[in-house]
């Protein structure tokens, strides 16, 4: 399925002082045809037979809630965000709520840290193309690798990026397992690592680190059961080459754990990663101006889209 802009997917703010979430039965919605005025920015819905009314009417709907955060209950649910930081990142705008525990002086150094340390990565493109939120949660939900509790989740289709109670910690990130990351908080590499995720989507990189560096599938026989309940379906050639335990679940959580490796403690990363790295993400890109602003309480705003959504059909390819 294809995957929508940002630009489509992140809202605009409210005014001052209008706090309210936008509720996705607010929105009007039109279907439009091939040849009408705005056909090429609809929404597009993908079915493979034409559903009637109501039923095209809530997928429409269902897809808005999972395009814009701010429309789903989970988040509507919780109450308004504790704190909002609007960061800068380049030319690029992300903007920062929190539902967890307030943020200390040390988190936002952390986190401007983390924002430097990535917008050297591919020169920070998934500013502009993947990533517009990141959401501190305050729920603890397990890692179905690991059955412990999760630091931090990629952005799904609606942009953003979710940190847990865990991921916002500042000791050394892995502590429990490695010394690898020994002066990189929770909270810095975490972001790091959950930026990787779309990246990854971004620049094709996992296809040339599986083949690079040996990541193979298992066959259904060997496959393992981990202390999370998922199944592992990969492994590598040599684990040593790995930064962390985690990074040997599968490559795509290797890249992720590499990259944070790579921008923090470059000198505890294999030496061919962290030159396949350098020569494919970082090339001598300097981080980009940051600028973290947290706003008063009383000027916390949600974002909004347009009250007015047009919508296409568009039919799956047999």
């Amino acid at each position: 399925m294809a995957q929508e802009s940002i630009e489509n997917i992140k809202g605009a703010g409210q005014e001052q002082g209008d706090v309210k979430y936008q509720s996705v039965e607010s929105i009007n919605i039109k279907k439009v045809f091939r040849g009408d005025p705005g056909y090429n920015n609809a929404m597009a819905i993908y079915i493979d037979n034409e559903p009637e009314g109501k039923d095209i009417e809530k997928m429409v709907r269902d897809q808005l809630k999972n395009q814009h955060w701010w429309m789903n209950e989970y988040w509507q649910e919780k109450g308004f965000s504790k704190e909002q930081v609007d960061i800068r990142v380049g030319e690029s705008e992300i903007i920062l709520y929190n539902f967890g525990e307030t943020l200390s002086t040390a988190h936002f150094e952390e986190l401007k840290k983390a924002m430097e340390d990535f917008s050297r990565v591919d020169g920070g493109r998934i500013f502009n193309k993947k990533v517009a939120y990141i959401l501190i949660d305050n729920e603890r939900p397990l890692n179905s690798y690991t059955g412990e509790e999760s630091r931090g989740h990629s952005p799904g289709r609606d942009g953003a990026i979710k940190i847990y109670p865990r991921g916002t910690e500042l000791g050394d990130y892995r502590e429990e397992e490695t010394t690898n990351f020994e002066g990189t908080s929770n909270f810095r590499a975490t972001l790091i690592h959950e930026f990787a995720h779309p990246m990854q989507d971004m620049t094709g990189i996992t296809k040339k680190w599986i083949e690079k560096f040996g990541w193979s599938i298992l066959s259904f026989q060997k496959r393992k059961k981990l202390p999370g309940g998922a199944f592992k379906d990969y492994e590598i050639l040599d684990p040593k080459t790995c930064v962390s335990e985690y990074a040997k679940c599968d490559p795509w959580e290797d890249v992720c754990e590499s990259v944070a490796a790579a921008a923090t403690n470059p000198d505890s990363l294999d030496p061919k990663k962290l030159l396949f790295i350098k020569n494919m993400l970082l090339k001598n890109n300097e981080p980009l101006p940051i600028l973290v602003t947290p706003k008063d309480a009383e000027k916390i705003t949600l974002p909004k889209i347009n009250p007015e959504v047009r919508y296409k059909i568009i039919k799956n390819k047999s």
